[in-house]
Protein backbone atom coordinates (compact mmCIF):
# COMPACT_ATOMS: atom_id res chain seq x y z
CA UNK A 1 0.00 0.00 0.00
CA UNK A 2 1.39 3.33 -0.84
CA UNK A 3 0.07 5.95 1.43
CA UNK A 4 1.22 9.99 -0.01
CA UNK A 5 0.48 11.35 3.08
CA UNK A 6 0.35 15.23 2.71
CA UNK A 7 1.27 15.19 7.01
CA UNK A 8 4.07 17.06 7.79
CA UNK A 9 6.62 15.02 9.94
CA UNK A 10 7.30 16.86 13.06
CA UNK A 11 11.14 17.31 14.14
CA UNK A 12 10.60 16.33 17.97
CA UNK A 13 8.14 13.05 17.47
CA UNK A 14 6.85 10.76 14.83
CA UNK A 15 3.45 10.94 13.36
CA UNK A 16 0.67 9.37 15.66
CA UNK A 17 -0.84 7.37 13.27
CA UNK A 18 -4.37 4.97 13.34
CA UNK A 19 -6.41 2.82 11.26
CA UNK A 20 -10.53 2.24 11.16
CA UNK A 21 -11.47 -1.14 9.85
CA UNK A 22 -14.79 -1.58 9.35
CA UNK A 23 -16.99 -4.66 7.37
CA UNK A 24 -20.56 -4.29 6.95
CA UNK A 25 -23.57 -6.23 6.79
CA UNK A 26 -25.35 -4.13 4.00
CA UNK A 27 -23.78 -5.95 1.22
CA UNK A 28 -24.46 -9.39 0.40
CA UNK A 29 -20.52 -10.10 -0.45
CA UNK A 30 -18.86 -8.61 2.31
CA UNK A 31 -15.55 -7.02 1.27
CA UNK A 32 -11.88 -7.81 2.84
CA UNK A 33 -12.47 -9.64 6.47
CA UNK A 34 -12.11 -7.86 9.65
CA UNK A 35 -8.92 -9.58 11.15
CA UNK A 36 -7.23 -8.68 7.91
CA UNK A 37 -7.93 -5.18 7.73
CA UNK A 38 -6.48 -5.16 11.27
CA UNK A 39 -3.38 -7.12 10.32
CA UNK A 40 -2.52 -5.37 7.03
CA UNK A 41 -2.93 -1.92 8.73
CA UNK A 42 -0.87 -2.56 11.57
CA UNK A 43 2.06 -4.09 9.65
CA UNK A 44 1.37 -0.94 7.32
CA UNK A 45 1.98 1.53 10.35
CA UNK A 46 4.84 -0.22 12.91
CA UNK A 47 6.79 -0.75 9.85
CA UNK A 48 7.15 3.01 9.16
CA UNK A 49 10.08 4.66 11.04
CA UNK A 50 7.93 8.05 10.74
CA UNK A 51 5.12 6.34 12.70
CA UNK A 52 4.31 5.54 16.06
CA UNK A 53 1.38 3.11 16.31
CA UNK A 54 -2.17 4.79 17.33
CA UNK A 55 -4.85 1.98 16.97
CA UNK A 56 -6.58 0.27 14.87
CA UNK A 57 -10.39 0.92 15.22
CA UNK A 58 -12.58 -1.85 13.76
CA UNK A 59 -16.55 -1.91 13.61
CA UNK A 60 -17.88 -5.43 12.52
CA UNK A 61 -20.98 -5.39 10.83
CA UNK A 62 -22.01 -1.59 11.45
CA UNK A 63 -23.74 0.56 8.51
CA UNK A 64 -21.98 3.68 7.41
CA UNK A 65 -25.06 5.60 7.34
CA UNK A 66 -24.94 6.05 11.21
CA UNK A 67 -22.13 6.59 13.33
CA UNK A 68 -24.35 6.10 16.32
CA UNK A 69 -24.03 2.59 16.36
CA UNK A 70 -19.97 2.60 15.08
CA UNK A 71 -18.70 2.47 18.86
CA UNK A 72 -14.60 2.11 17.46
CA UNK A 73 -15.44 5.36 14.96
CA UNK A 74 -16.75 7.32 17.75
CA UNK A 75 -14.05 6.46 20.29
CA UNK A 76 -11.40 6.80 17.43
CA UNK A 77 -12.42 10.74 16.29
CA UNK A 78 -13.18 11.54 20.34
CA UNK A 79 -8.96 10.64 20.60
CA UNK A 80 -8.48 12.45 17.17
CA UNK A 81 -9.89 15.57 19.21
CA UNK A 82 -8.03 14.73 22.41
CA UNK A 83 -4.95 15.47 20.57
CA UNK A 84 -3.71 11.50 19.87
CA UNK A 85 -3.82 10.72 16.54
CA UNK A 86 -2.20 12.72 13.46
CA UNK A 87 -3.27 10.13 10.44
CA UNK A 88 -6.52 8.23 10.41
CA UNK A 89 -5.87 5.44 7.45
CA UNK A 90 -8.90 4.03 6.13
CA UNK A 91 -9.95 1.74 2.69
CA UNK A 92 -11.97 4.14 1.44
CA UNK A 93 -14.77 6.87 1.34
CA UNK A 94 -17.72 4.58 2.12
CA UNK A 95 -15.94 2.30 4.79
CA UNK A 96 -15.58 6.02 6.75
CA UNK A 97 -18.94 7.52 6.04
CA UNK A 98 -21.50 7.68 3.96
CA UNK A 99 -23.53 10.28 5.37
CA UNK A 100 -22.09 13.05 3.17
CA UNK A 101 -23.12 16.45 5.06
CA UNK A 102 -21.37 14.20 8.75
CA UNK A 103 -18.53 12.96 6.12
CA UNK A 104 -17.75 17.03 4.78
CA UNK A 105 -17.81 18.59 8.61
CA UNK A 106 -15.52 15.95 9.96
CA UNK A 107 -13.31 16.88 7.10
CA UNK A 108 -13.32 20.51 6.99
CA UNK A 109 -13.16 20.31 11.13
CA UNK A 110 -10.13 17.56 10.87
CA UNK A 111 -8.47 19.38 8.65
CA UNK A 112 -8.71 23.16 10.96
CA UNK A 113 -6.77 21.22 13.28
CA UNK A 114 -4.26 19.40 11.55
CA UNK A 115 -5.37 15.82 11.35
CA UNK A 116 -5.11 14.17 8.15
CA UNK A 117 -7.62 10.78 7.18
CA UNK A 118 -6.00 9.03 4.11
CA UNK A 119 -8.84 7.23 1.74
CA UNK A 120 -7.08 4.08 0.43
CA UNK A 121 -8.99 2.98 -2.10
CA UNK A 122 -9.38 6.49 -4.03
CA UNK A 123 -5.35 7.47 -3.14
CA UNK A 124 -6.60 11.01 -1.59
CA UNK A 125 -5.61 13.52 1.40
CA UNK A 126 -8.37 15.23 3.37
CA UNK A 127 -5.69 17.86 4.08
CA UNK A 128 -5.98 18.33 -0.17
CA UNK A 129 -8.37 21.03 0.03
CA UNK A 130 -8.75 20.15 -4.08
CA UNK A 131 -10.08 16.76 -2.57
CA UNK A 132 -13.38 17.72 -1.15
CA UNK A 133 -14.83 17.45 -4.60
CA UNK A 134 -13.73 13.68 -4.83
CA UNK A 135 -14.62 13.08 -1.53
CA UNK A 136 -17.57 14.51 -2.14
CA UNK A 137 -18.62 12.98 -4.97
CA UNK A 138 -17.50 8.97 -3.89
CA UNK A 139 -19.86 10.02 -0.35
CA UNK A 140 -22.62 10.63 -2.63
CA UNK A 141 -22.02 7.57 -4.81
CA UNK A 142 -21.66 5.81 -1.74
CA UNK A 143 -25.03 7.10 -0.32
CA UNK A 144 -26.81 6.35 -3.47
CA UNK A 145 -25.33 2.97 -3.56
CA UNK A 146 -27.09 2.19 -0.16
CA UNK A 147 -30.43 3.62 -0.97
CA UNK A 148 -30.58 0.89 -4.27
CA UNK A 149 -29.37 -1.49 -1.85
CA UNK A 150 -31.75 -1.01 0.86
CA UNK A 151 -34.70 -0.51 -1.72
CA UNK A 152 -33.77 -3.76 -3.03
CA UNK A 153 -33.82 -5.54 0.26
CA UNK A 154 -37.24 -3.98 1.26
CA UNK A 155 -38.91 -4.83 -2.11
CA UNK A 156 -37.46 -8.64 -1.73
CA UNK A 157 -38.57 -8.39 1.74
CA UNK A 158 -42.40 -6.91 0.42
CA UNK A 159 -42.31 -10.19 -2.02
CA UNK A 160 -41.64 -12.65 0.88
CA UNK A 161 -44.65 -11.02 3.25
CA UNK A 162 -46.75 -11.57 0.50
CA UNK A 163 -45.47 -15.32 0.09
CA UNK A 164 -45.76 -16.00 3.76
CA UNK A 165 -42.14 -16.62 3.63
CA UNK A 166 -40.44 -15.66 6.54
CA UNK A 167 -36.91 -16.22 8.80
CA UNK A 168 -36.78 -16.61 12.10
CA UNK A 169 -34.31 -14.01 14.40
CA UNK A 170 -30.70 -15.53 14.52
CA UNK A 171 -31.03 -14.95 18.34
CA UNK A 172 -34.65 -16.05 18.90
CA UNK A 173 -34.51 -18.44 21.80
CA UNK A 174 -35.39 -21.77 21.39
CA UNK A 175 -35.17 -21.95 17.88
CA UNK A 176 -32.13 -22.41 15.49
CA UNK A 177 -31.89 -21.84 11.44
CA UNK A 178 -29.39 -24.02 9.38
CA UNK A 179 -29.10 -23.99 5.74
CA UNK A 180 -32.30 -21.72 5.68
CA UNK A 181 -34.26 -24.19 7.97
CA UNK A 182 -35.76 -23.29 11.01
CA UNK A 183 -34.56 -25.98 13.87
CA UNK A 184 -35.95 -26.26 17.28
CA UNK A 185 -33.13 -25.82 19.60
CA UNK A 186 -33.84 -28.94 22.40
CA UNK A 187 -31.53 -27.67 25.29
CA UNK A 188 -33.52 -23.80 25.25
CA UNK A 189 -36.68 -25.07 23.95
CA UNK A 190 -37.35 -27.44 27.48
CA UNK A 191 -36.88 -23.98 29.31
CA UNK A 192 -39.36 -22.43 26.98
CA UNK A 193 -42.00 -24.97 27.84
CA UNK A 194 -41.39 -24.78 31.39
CA UNK A 195 -41.92 -20.85 31.56
CA UNK A 196 -45.17 -21.68 29.72
CA UNK A 197 -46.40 -24.07 32.09
CA UNK A 198 -45.58 -21.96 34.90
CA UNK A 199 -47.51 -19.25 33.44
CA UNK A 200 -50.25 -21.95 33.82
CA UNK A 201 -49.99 -22.85 36.93
CA UNK A 202 -49.93 -19.27 38.20
CA UNK A 203 -46.74 -18.12 38.71
CA UNK A 204 -45.39 -14.23 37.61
CA UNK A 205 -42.49 -13.40 36.27
CA UNK A 206 -40.40 -12.85 39.27
CA UNK A 207 -41.29 -16.65 40.68
CA UNK A 208 -40.47 -17.92 37.19
CA UNK A 209 -36.81 -15.90 37.40
CA UNK A 210 -36.20 -17.12 40.68
CA UNK A 211 -36.70 -20.68 39.29
CA UNK A 212 -34.37 -20.17 36.36
CA UNK A 213 -31.68 -18.81 38.19
CA UNK A 214 -31.91 -21.59 41.04
CA UNK A 215 -31.46 -23.45 38.05
CA UNK A 216 -29.17 -21.98 36.71
CA UNK A 217 -30.32 -21.93 33.72
CA UNK A 218 -28.48 -18.81 31.29
CA UNK A 219 -30.97 -15.77 29.59
CA UNK A 220 -30.92 -15.60 25.88
CA UNK A 221 -28.06 -13.34 25.68
CA UNK A 222 -25.94 -15.58 28.46
CA UNK A 223 -26.42 -13.68 31.68
CA UNK A 224 -27.20 -15.65 35.03
CA UNK A 225 -30.51 -13.73 35.66
CA UNK A 226 -33.44 -13.70 33.42
CA UNK A 227 -35.05 -9.93 32.97
CA UNK A 228 -39.02 -9.30 33.39
CA UNK A 229 -39.63 -7.96 29.51
CA UNK A 230 -37.66 -11.38 28.72
CA UNK A 231 -40.28 -13.78 30.14
CA UNK A 232 -43.18 -11.94 28.86
CA UNK A 233 -41.51 -11.74 25.40
CA UNK A 234 -41.21 -15.31 25.07
CA UNK A 235 -44.62 -15.39 26.37
CA UNK A 236 -46.12 -13.01 24.26
CA UNK A 237 -44.34 -14.62 21.02
CA UNK A 238 -46.42 -15.90 18.73
CA UNK A 239 -42.96 -18.06 16.74
CA UNK A 240 -43.01 -20.58 19.98
CA UNK A 241 -46.52 -21.84 18.34
CA UNK A 242 -45.64 -21.89 15.22
CA UNK A 243 -46.91 -19.13 14.10
CA UNK A 244 -44.89 -15.55 12.94
CA UNK A 245 -46.70 -12.37 12.54
CA UNK A 246 -44.13 -10.33 9.43
CA UNK A 247 -43.80 -6.59 9.80
CA UNK A 248 -44.50 -5.98 13.58
CA UNK A 249 -41.52 -2.75 12.81
CA UNK A 250 -41.19 -0.93 9.88
CA UNK A 251 -38.38 1.67 8.74
CA UNK A 252 -38.69 5.22 8.06
CA UNK A 253 -35.44 6.21 6.61
CA UNK A 254 -33.35 3.86 4.61
CA UNK A 255 -30.31 2.95 5.74
CA UNK A 256 -31.08 3.02 9.48
CA UNK A 257 -30.15 0.15 11.87
CA UNK A 258 -33.48 0.64 13.88
CA UNK A 259 -37.05 0.61 13.15
CA UNK A 260 -40.00 1.47 14.63
CA UNK A 261 -43.11 -0.79 16.17
CA UNK A 262 -45.79 -0.93 13.71
CA UNK A 263 -49.06 0.57 15.03
CA UNK A 264 -50.89 0.16 11.21
CA UNK A 265 -48.56 2.45 9.56
CA UNK A 266 -47.86 -0.60 7.24
CA UNK A 267 -49.44 -3.84 6.49
CA UNK A 268 -49.26 -7.19 8.82
CA UNK A 269 -49.25 -10.65 7.83
CA UNK A 270 -49.97 -13.49 10.06
CA UNK A 271 -48.70 -17.19 9.15
CA UNK A 272 -49.62 -20.07 10.84
CA UNK A 273 -48.37 -22.95 11.13
CA UNK A 274 -45.27 -21.82 9.39
CA UNK A 275 -42.22 -23.67 11.39
CA UNK A 276 -42.39 -26.65 13.98
CA UNK A 277 -44.17 -24.96 17.35
CA UNK A 278 -42.29 -25.43 20.74
CA UNK A 279 -45.69 -24.93 22.77
CA UNK A 280 -49.04 -26.10 21.23
CA UNK A 281 -51.65 -24.56 20.49
CA UNK A 282 -54.26 -25.26 23.23
CA UNK A 283 -51.93 -24.04 26.23
CA UNK A 284 -50.97 -20.76 23.93
CA UNK A 285 -54.42 -19.54 23.84
CA UNK A 286 -54.51 -20.06 27.40
CA UNK A 287 -51.48 -18.21 28.58
CA UNK A 288 -52.27 -15.35 26.47
CA UNK A 289 -56.07 -15.22 28.16
CA UNK A 290 -54.24 -15.49 31.56
CA UNK A 291 -52.17 -12.63 30.34
CA UNK A 292 -54.71 -10.24 29.00
CA UNK A 293 -56.79 -11.14 32.75
CA UNK A 294 -53.89 -9.69 34.36
CA UNK A 295 -53.26 -6.48 32.05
Amino acid sequence: MNIKSLHPIPKDRKLRVAAYARISNDKEVLETSLAEQIKNYTSLIVQNPNWEFAGIYPDNGKSGSDAIHRKEFIAMIENARLGLIDIILVKSVSRFARNLIDLLELVREFRLKGIEIYFEEQEVSSLDVKADQMITVCAKFAEEELFTVSENVKWRYEKNKKEGKYSLPPNLYGYRTINGQIIVAPDEAKWVKTIYSMCLDGYGSSLIIRYLKENQVPSPTGKASWGHNTICSILRNEKYVGDCLIQKTFKTVVGKKWSNKNRGEDDMVLVRNGHTPIIDRETWDRVQAILDERC
